[in-house]
């Protein structure tokens, strides 16, 4: 493996020695267009390609996958790269810096402003689920809502923001995930009854002793 200073490092490496994203695909005009452009200014490729290293000089691409298919359609044999920290958030970090992968926010905790902009986001993608939700009265009613408990979306459905099962859903699971720091209110109200049960065995059991201790005194 490379030595740990080679992280953050800008590197030429060998094309064959790069394993690109799986499931990455391009318009094949964009990238045949542009490996053409690519080719015709020296083939230099100014935005580096982001790979982790997979085993002793073998790579994975993470990020600006474009650029990896640029090049081999360019016929590059090699490829300038940074070399990114394999450490699972720091490639989930680069991977949202690149627009790779939408970052998420904690609904947990998030502000009213916060849910509003990321529902607007869903709102505007091309053939949103969202369709016909007033986002405005959604992140309203969900940032009024006791989130601490929730372990998933579904309490959504019940606010009344016209969010219900299925797609739309489904849809907030790209941009939202849970910390939940609270149980959830049946937990919580079986808590209270075993500790008032509790409670009540306790002061029952300690009249009995007391009773007890009278009659033979």
């Amino acid at each position: 493996m490379s030595e740990f200073s080679d992280l953050g490092k800008l590197v030429n490496l060998p094309l064959e020695s790069i394993m690109p994203a799986e499931g990455f695909s391009a318009p094949s005009f964009l990238v045949t267009a542009a490996a053409a452009q690519l080719r015709a200014t020296g083939g230099h490729n100014w935005v580096p390609l982001l790979v982790v290293e997979a085993s002793d000089y073998q790579y994975k691409a993470i990020g600006n996958h474009f650029v990896y298919a640029v090049a081999q359609e360019a016929g590059l044999e090699r490829l300038w790269c940074i070399i990114v920290d394999p450490a699972p958030e720091q490639v989930e970090q680069a991977q949202v810096l690149t627009r790779e992968m939408v970052p998420k926010v904690n609904l947990t905790e998030a502000s009213r402003e916060t849910i509003l902009a990321a529902l607007r986001y869903l709102a505007e993608q091309p053939g949103t689920p969202l369709k016909g939700v007033d986002v405005t009265i959604a992140a309203a009613r969900i940032a009024e809502a006791d989130r601490s408990w929730w372990q998933d979306l579904t309490p959504i459905t019940k606010l009344g923001c016209r969010i219900t099962r299925g797609k739309k859903l489904d849809a907030l699971k790209e941009v939202f995930f849970l910390t939940p720091t609270a149980p959830p209110p049946s937990k919580q109200k079986s808590s209270k009854k075993s500790t008032a049960s509790a409670s009540a065995k306790k002061t029952s059991s300690t009249r009995s002793r007391k009773k007890t201790e009278g009659e033979r005194g």
